[in-house]
């Protein structure tokens, strides 16, 4: 056997030693939120009026255990400076 398979039977084993209610698995996920259009259209020798562009990141955490009966809340996080 390689060396992940040696790894996955040990992690079996482990777990095994534990009920599914007590073995959670926990993942975050990051959204990137921007402003859709950064172009503004304009006649030919008019002058622009641009804005600038809002941009946002926003990450959930969420958990949930092997047996299915306890999914957390998700946490939201937001970035200072995305």
């Amino acid at each position: 056997m390689g060396a992940i398979e040696d790894e996955l039977v040990e992690i079996r084993r482990i777990c095994a030693e534990y009920s599914p209610d007590n073995i959670y698995n926990c993942d975050e996920t990051g959204i990137y939120l921007k402003e859709l259009s950064s172009k503004s259209y304009t006649f030919r020798g008019d002058k622009a009026g641009g804005k600038p562009i809002r941009e946002a990141r926003v990450s959930l955490l969420m958990c949930v255990n092997a047996s299915g009966s306890s999914v957390r809340k998700a946490e939201t996080m937001s970035a200072l400076r995305p």
